[in-house]
């Protein structure tokens, strides 16, 4: 299936969406300079804010900075996006390392863990 994935349509909207310009001439390369780094680092607890950053929220934020609309958190855009993120990582067979460095990312694990597992 990875000779000729079939979401490959899906990886390549994504990179076009990361290449191309917001209306102030910056792009998400501004903000992710590094499409790997993005495909890996995310999730983490961010230990001065105290709470767990995702690539969604992420990504949302750098079109909020930009002046963009943010996208909807469930498909669409930011889904293509974040294929083409993961899709670099695995490429680079990038290994996302989960850090627990404090009671309260413990307890975000946790937390995330027991919402991961409930059937919905």
């Amino acid at each position: 299936i990875k000779e000729f994935p079939p979401y490959e349509e899906f990886i390549e909207m994504g990179e076009a969406l990361y290449e191309k310009s917001f209306a102030n001439g910056k792009s998400f390369k501004d903000c992710f300079p590094d499409p790997v780094k993005a495909g890996s680092m995310y999730p983490y607890f961010d230990e001065t804010k105290k709470e767990v950053q995702t690539l969604t929220v992420a990504i949302n934020q750098c079109l909020a900075n930009n002046g963009e609309k943010k996208w909807k958190t469930t498909k669409g855009n930011i889904a293509r996006l974040q294929a083409y993120f993961a899709w670099e990582a695995q490429e680079a067979e990038e290994v996302l390392d989960v850090k627990i460095e404090s009671v309260e990312a413990a307890e975000a694990y946790e937390r995330g863990k027991k919402y991961y597992y409930t059937q919905r």
